[in-house]
């Protein structure tokens, strides 16, 4: 931080969300402006007031339906020159807005060259386009906390088991075929709570067997589960490679046998 090397001292409080903040970041625009979110469900632009050495709430931003806890910023594109603000809420929705409207441009949810990446508690990496998801990555963890991607456009990812993994598009940089294999063994073992990830609404019972992977998925990062050998197994189909890879054993809470039991996705519905 540039400065004369002296202490810091208040220069402003500024009153507006109703609730605790939950995140700030340094805004592009308007320049020395930022952008807060909070748990009343609201992202707000403040702007520098030069009269009063404070700052000015250019906009109060809604589109969420629970507490939002966090929010960055796209960088400028041609299609939007002054760039985007992202937030991401505790109604499992990312919404995108621009600097110049207070409702969302979009609401991404499954939880230009504006592409970019997200991750969550529901153990995945996603990588948007043009506003659809376009990649589903599942890891062995059962959260994924942060990623950044690097100048060469690999993306490097943080997640619960504090183990940090690196994905890229480069043949050139991709691991060996062991370690990617290790990776899916890992991957295969993992148990998947229906409450916490995005499964629910049909029971074991009324699942179909592996018979039922023969079948092509209809898009990335689709989720099918089938019953084999009395376990659930969830299996999520990737495009790139053209088959279906297994994600983990969904573990019930209720009824049956653990594995059995609970409430499970189907089809990804």
């Amino acid at each position: 931080m540039a400065g004369d090397g002296g202490a810091y001292r208040l220069r402003c409080s500024l009153l507006g969300h109703e609730q605790d903040v939950r995140g700030i970041t340094r805004g592009l625009f308007p320049e020395g402006g930022f952008v807060s979110v909070s748990r009343d469900r609201t992202a707000r632009l403040w702007t520098p007031d030069g009269l009063n050495r404070g700052f000015t709430e250019m906009h109060c931003m809604r589109g969420h339906s629970n507490f939002v806890s966090c929010v960055c910023i796209i960088p400028p594109s041609d299609l939007y020159p002054r760039g985007l603000i992202a937030t991401g809420g505790n109604d499992h929705n990312i919404c995108i807005f621009t600097v110049d409207n207070t409702a969302p441009l979009y609401v991404l949810k499954g939880h230009t060259n504006t592409d970019f990446i997200t991750t969550g508690e529901d153990r995945s990496l996603r990588i948007w386009k043009q506003g659809e998801c376009a990649q589903t990555i599942r890891l062995p963890a059962q959260s994924v906390w942060c990623c950044c991607v690097l100048d060469n456009d690999d993306i490097v990812v943080g997640a619960s088991d504090g183990i940090i993994r690196v994905f890229t598009k480069s043949l050139e940089r991709t691991a060996s075929a062991e370690e990617i294999q290790a990776f899916e063994n890992e991957l295969s073992q993992a148990s998947i709570d229906p409450k916490t990830g995005d499964l629910g609404d049909i029971n074991a019972d009324d699942l179909p067997g592996k018979e039922h992977l023969n079948d092509p998925g209809m898009r990335d990062g689709q989720t099918r589960l089938i019953k084999d050998n009395g376990k659930v197994e969830a299996y999520q189909w990737s495009v790139s490679e053209g088959r279906w890879i297994k994600i983990g054993d969904v573990v019930g809470s209720s009824g049956g046998t653990q594995q059995t039991s609970g409430k499970v996705l189907f089809e990804g519905k």
